[in-house]
């Protein structure tokens, strides 16, 4: 019941790993939906998808909309100061009453009050053309705000003459980064609705004005008719020509002065100046143009955009494979773009700069994540293995360069165990210190020989030590680097020796025994303790050959197959002595063969 109740423990913390980096990653794609930084992409986002909606979407709005630029021509032609063009706007509005429009609306400032101490019968001329256009078409009024910040509502007289409902404010509202895309109504002092000059325009074509984005994907760029030429058609009274232009349409009247009521806008649908700031006459046109298609734009619900962050959130699962994780971020936020491209085709827009922020931290953190794990599992392979192997050996596992290598599970390998001599009586008569002392100090000489000859150190049993050769680095002749490795061993005990009798110390006698075999190699444990080691037939057979040393005058013995294949040169075959029908428990007769370092000494000695 307590082993269940881990193993659940343990389900639950590895669960608990990988969800909750996943759910903060949620909570905080949902915070960075709340600032600045999200709604500037956001914008950013939009505009372009509107600039690549415009080569396709541009034939979804009529031309029903129709602007009357006052521009430089007109400001030459006309004298005065616009305040005193009463005579010219009579003209313009007369020009227009007969052309028939649809509906005409001012975005100028039409006078607070009466100049006619400046123009004698001012106010009555403006007011007869009002009423000569207003007797063809509804006329609405834009109330525009003064440098002061306040309202200028034209002088009583002319509101009177087209309607109370007839006017409305000039009003825009601008995004954090000052353009123009949204219509709303919602702009009073404590964002309440109030009347706007294009939401009295749209009620008075029985449409309902509401909150939405303006779809600047719709409709060619604008092109005006100068004032200048109206009030010309006018007087030529071109009634023909003034149908074409103007019967049926909705008509604004507005200023495109270079420096005069520039509105930034996220498409610069001014055809005249494509570069710069848009006139804001422009604004309300393509504000008008948007309603009358049909075309405004209504954002995603929040719903849907916890959803993509959540789905964004998700590439945190394909951490382990960064090239697959890479991958899932760049088809993620390539089908957030598109799909809410095609969406803003159908009035919708989706935010999308959350879900790809998020995404991208999703990869990013997955990575650090997967960067952090394998920091880990060097430092434990690093744990495993120093001990075990040669400096070089480790770097090439910690470099990867033998990853293959480690998986697999079966190879043929040297096998060596060595043992100290007497070393039991020895620790019944010495104190713990010196004996651990002592043995450090060997095992320590023992194991920089057998890593020399790229050995792996298995294990240390008291005074035993367990190798092999061939794993986890493959080797080209496993068993002569086990023989060269033992000899080595020998000599660098011999020294050892010399420096332990100066001490006052008695030498050190040991016993090698080395067999060559399959084995099945790889960690053997639990996953809280293992170690790497490996099992096989050589094993045993070369821990019995280094008990057998104890019978034969040699240090070292190696069955026939490893010396077969270690294929000495000649000057270390001869100091090797064949030893065949060597009865060993549990193995029958073995041929072997045994070394002596003094023996081996004393024929180099010779042969010199």
């Amino acid at each position: 019941m307590n082993i269940r109740k881990v193993s659940i423990a343990h389900s639950l913390l590895d669960i608990a790993k990988t969800a909750i980096p996943f759910v903060c990653l949620v909570v905080v794609g949902l915070l960075i939906s709340a600032t600045d930084v999200a709604e500037r992409f956001d914008l950013l986002i939009l505009d372009s998808k509107f600039a690549l909606l415009r080569t396709s979407e541009a034939s979804r709005a009529s031309d029903g909309v129709v602007i009357v630029g006052i521009d430089e021509r007109a400001s030459d032609a006309f004298q005065e100061p616009i305040a005193l063009w009463h005579t010219h706007l009579r003209d313009v509005f007369v020009a227009l009453s007969l052309a028939k429009p649809r509906v005409v609306g001012l975005d100028i400032a039409l006078p607070q009050k009466s100049y006619d101490a400046i123009i004698p019968n001012g106010d009555m001329r403006l007011a007869e053309g009002l009423v000569a256009l207003r007797a063809a078409a509804p006329i609405f009024l834009g109330i525009t705000v003064g440098r002061d910040g306040k309202f200028r509502p034209p002088m009583p007289l002319f509101i009177g003459i087209v309607g109370q409902d007839s006017s409305g404010y000039v009003l825009v509202k601008t995004d954090i980064d000052g353009k123009v895309r949204r219509f709303t109504e919602k702009l009073g002092e404590h964002a309440e609705a109030v009347p706007t000059f294009v939401g009295q325009i749209l009620r008075k074509l029985n449409l309902k004005p509401i909150d939405a984005i303006i779809n600047y994907s719709i409709g060619a760029p604008f092109q005006y008719v100068p004032l200048q030429r109206v009030v010309e058609l006018g007087k030529r009274n071109d009634v023909k020509e003034l149908a074409r232009l103007f019967a049926g349409k909705i008509i604004l009247i507005g200023s495109v002065l270079p420096y005069e009521d520039r509105v930034p806008q996220p498409v610069n649908l001014a055809a005249w100046e494509p570069d710069g700031t848009p006139p804001g006459v422009i604004v309300h046109a393509q504000a008008l143009r948007t309603f009358l298609a049909g075309a405004e734009v209504k954002s995603a619900s929040a719903t849907l955009q916890a959803f993509l962050v959540l789905l964004a959130a998700a590439i945190w699962f394909f951490r382990k494979k960064s090239a697959l994780s890479l991958l899932a971020v760049g088809g993620y936020i390539a089908i957030l773009y598109f799909g809410a491209l095609f969406l803003l085709g159908r009035n919708i827009e989706v935010a999308i700069a959350t879900a790809a922020i998020t995404a991208f931290l999703a990869y990013v953190a997955g990575q650090l994540a997967e960067l952090a794990h394998n920091i880990r599992e060097r430092q434990k392979i690093h744990q495993v293995f120093s001990g075990y192997v040669s400096p070089p050996i480790l770097n090439s596992i910690l470099s990867g360069e033998l990853e293959n290598e480690l998986s697999k599970r079966s190879r043929p390998l040297c096998f060596m165990f060595a043992d100290i001599r007497g070393f039991t009586a020895y620790s019944k008569v010495t104190s713990p210190e010196k004996v651990i002392q002592l043995l450090n100090r060997y095992l320590s000489v023992m194991t920089d020989a057998i890593h020399q000859f790229d050995g792996t150190v298995d294990k240390f049993r008291g005074d035993g030590i367990m190798a092999f050769f061939g794993a986890p680095k493959p080797l080209v002749n496993a068993s002569r680097n086990g023989l060269l490795a033992g000899m080595a061993m020998l000599d660098a005990l011999k020294t050892l020796n010399v420096e332990l009798v100066a001490e006052g110390e008695a030498p050190i006698e040991i016993g090698i025994g080395l067999a060559f075999g399959e084995a099945v190699i790889g960690n053997i444990g639990s996953p809280e303790r293992h170690d790497y080691t490996a099992i096989g037939d050589a094993v045993n057979l070369a821990a019995h050959i280094q008990e057998h040393c104890k019978k034969v005058p040699f240090q070292m013995l190696c069955t026939n197959d490893v010396f077969d294949r270690a294929a000495l040169f000649s000057d270390k075959i001869s100091a090797f002595a064949p030893l065949v029908n060597q009865e060993l428990a549990k193995h029958g007769r073995l041929k072997l063969y045994g070394f002596n370092v003094k023996h081996h000494h004393s024929q180099t000695s010779d042969s010199m």
